[in-house]
């Protein structure tokens, strides 16, 4: 369809000809030129912004005033993400040219170029922000969209913080060049101003341990302290990207300013005159300013904050600065740095309340002010401890008398030394000598026999110490009995030893000469004799031939007798006291039909009652169950399979008490 121009009447294309030049000059003035770009450090692109919950071509547009918030209302509350749009033009001289692009946001942000993603930031990832680079197209006008996601944005804005992004038009490598050049030099102080506060706070520490007298080392600690965390949050509230401590730091900076002030004070003071009762409560009131500050954006706590600062430092300095008729020299250090330190506060909160700018572009000016104030106070403490090494010297005399009796002290220190040496060295002989006495009484126990018809018997023995208290021994009489013999000496050690070696021999020359009973007797004679004291013996003999089991017990556990043909265990328990302990003591017999397939067990106490980590007994029934678990195999393996148990219910508990195990199967 073709629009004749003459039939459109003359008042028509008179404002249409208006329209068209208004809007051509318009476009022309707000051109970025490529001269305009290169003669400014930044050309910020905040205004003309729209804002709309959804990015689509139907989206209704808002306008705006500006991108960053201060009052969560202004956004919708249900839209998780706000998407915003804007346009600015540029003439041809920036076509195709390199363009820097600079971003401050609060909150997850990414932002698109005609379109195209350039900038994807996550706010609490704790990431510094560079500049991103682009080349502008050959289209003018030139489309930003900012898709910002608002979950956070109440928070932020109930600590008085802003909400938002800025962008802005800068020249690339200077600007990535001058980012990380400050970020480096911030880093670079802040690490050496955060390593010389916290440790002079741990030297300072240990001064105030070693001597709490001096209540000013304890002031001036916690002054480190304070400052070292306010060092910390400034940083954290100019530069840091972490949304948590963001939102901590910034409401407590304030008060984290407050208590610099004020334990720094305290710690001047408590130089020259003890503290006064009332100090107390210039912390209590300190408290409550810095919690209900923390919680409140009010300008009123702020300036009241601002000048609790101010008085406490009139405070702490009155005595430096005050009317004296003598000053000492550490006094006139102390008083140099806190005034510098002084001088550095109050530029720094001048600089907080927009009053000043920052001078040679330093943010942080206070924190120099308080590096000389720092060092002044050690060289005063430096200097405090040179008097004090001064008075020492009038000690000398003492001193040298010290050293003499210091002197006869490391003389005896040698002497007790070469005796421990000598006492070592005869306790490593005496232990050879054990080791040696242990392997001499093993060489004495017999193995395993699998060379008597009709039976497969099987020994084994542990010790808990290098000589053992249990004994087993057997031998074959001439009519063919099998004599098998078990002990338990009371202890451990060379005694025990000697009472096994007797023991040994008296069943080798009496043991088939005599029924037992009255064998058991005759041990008992012969023991007392030998005056070893309460040293006791207790044992089982046992007399095997053709099937036939007689058994006797002197205050051994009870025997075991797995019965095949009925698949239970037989249990002979004989109540009887040890050898050399009573004369003439009622020992009696029990005897037992024994079959193809059945097992005798006899043992010593030290394994039912061998205790695991949290001390539990294994317990006479656990070994029933172990036998009859094992009863199928031979004589040498039930013995493995027992000893392998021992070991897995101790773990890792010592062992107390020697293992002892005779192991007998009928073939």
């Amino acid at each position: 369809m073709r629009i004749n121009l003459k039939k459109i009447p003359p008042i028509i294309k008179y404002i249409l000809l208006i329209i068209i030049i208004t809007t051509g000059s318009s476009a022309a003035q707000g051109k970025i030129n490529y001269k305009s770009f290169l003669e400014n450090d930044n050309l910020a692109v905040n205004d003309g912004w729209k804002y709309s919950i959804s990015d689509s071509a139907t989206a209704d547009w808002i306008e705006i005033q500006t991108t960053m918030f201060r009052d969560a209302n202004i956004l919708p509350e249900s839209a998780r993400k706000v998407w915003f749009y804007k346009k600015f033009y540029v003439d041809s001289t920036m076509y195709g040219k390199p363009v820097g692009f600079d971003f401050l946001f609060f909150g997850d942000i990414k932002i698109y170029l005609n379109d195209k993603l350039i900038f994807e930031g996550i706010f609490d990832d704790g990431k510094p922000v560079l500049p991103v680079k682009e080349i502008l197209s050959n289209d003018s006008p030139q489309t930003l969209k900012v898709e910002l996601n608002t979950e956070g944005a109440e928070k932020f804005i109930n600590k008085g913080l802003v909400f938002g992004f800025e962008i802005s038009l800068v020249k690339y490598d200077e600007k990535l060049h001058a980012r990380v050049s400050a970020l480096s030099a911030l880093s670079t102080r802040r690490n050496i101003f955060l390593v010389i506060t916290l440790v002079l706070a741990v030297f300072h520490s240990f001064l105030y341990i070693f001597n709490k007298q001096k209540k000013n080392n304890l002031f001036y600690v916690l002054f480190l302290i304070f400052f070292a965390f306010f060092l910390f949050g400034n940083y954290v509230s100019n530069y840091s990207g972490n949304a948590g401590l963001l939102l901590f730091f910034v409401p407590a900076v304030k008060a984290l300013l407050m208590f610099v002030i004020l334990s720094g004070s305290t710690a001047i003071y408590t130089i020259f005159k003890p503290l006064p009762k009332y100090y107390k409560y210039f912390w209590i009131y300190s408290v409550l300013i810095g919690a209900i500050g923390y919680f409140s954006t009010s300008i009123v706590f702020i300036y009241l904050t601002f000048s609790s600062i101010t008085f406490f430092s009139v405070w702490g300095s009155w005595y430096l600065f005050g009317p004296s008729k003598q000053r000492r020299f550490d006094e006139k250090i102390i008083k140099t740095g806190f005034a510098v330190m002084a001088v550095g506060g109050i530029l720094q909160m001048l600089y907080v309340l927009k009053v000043i700018n920052p001078f040679f572009g330093i943010t942080d000016i206070y924190f120099f002010g308080v590096i000389v104030f720092v060092f002044s106070m050690s060289i005063a403490f430096a200097y405090d401890f040179a008097s004090t090494s001064k008075n020492l010297e009038k000690k000398l005399e003492e001193v040298k008398v010290l050293s003499e009796k210091t002197i006869e002290h490391e003389r005896f220190a040698q002497e007790q030394e070469l005796k421990r040496k000598l006492l070592e060295a005869d306790n490593t002989r005496k232990t050879k000598e054990l080791e040696e006495a242990r392997r001499l009484q093993l060489s004495m126990l017999p193995s395993c026999a699998n060379n008597i018809s009709g039976i497969d018997i099987c020994f084994d023995m542990k010790t808990a110490t290098e000589v053992g208290g249990d004994y087993y021994d057997y031998f074959i009489s001439n009519d063919g009995t099998l004599n098998i013999a078990i002990g338990d000496a009371t202890g451990h050690g060379t005694k025990a030893g000697l009472m096994v070696a007797t023991i040994k021999s008296l069943f080798n020359a009496l043991g088939a000469k005599m029924m037992i009973p009255d064998f058991f007797n005759r041990c008992t004679e012969i023991i007392k004799t030998m005056n070893l004291g309460n040293l006791f013996m207790s044992m089982i003999v046992v007399r095997y031939k053709n099937n036939k089991f007689i058994v006797s017990s002197a205050g051994m556990p009870p025997i075991f007798i797995f019965k095949k043909s009925k698949n239970v265990i037989e249990e002979i328990l004989i109540k009887s006291m040890p050898l050399g302990a009573h004369k003439d003591f009622k020992y009696y017999e029990e005897e037992s039909e024994l079959e193809t397939g059945d097992v005798i067990l006899m043992m010593s106490d030290g394994f039912p009652e061998l205790f695991n980590e949290k001390r539990e007994m294994l317990g006479y029934e656990k070994v029933k169950e172990l036998l009859i678990l094992h009863s199928e195999k031979t004589a040498g393996k039930i013995n493995r399979e027992l000893f392998k148990a021992a070991e897995q219910w101790r773990g890792t508990r010592a062992q107390d008490d020697d293992i002892t195990f005779v192991v007998i199967k009928i073939l």
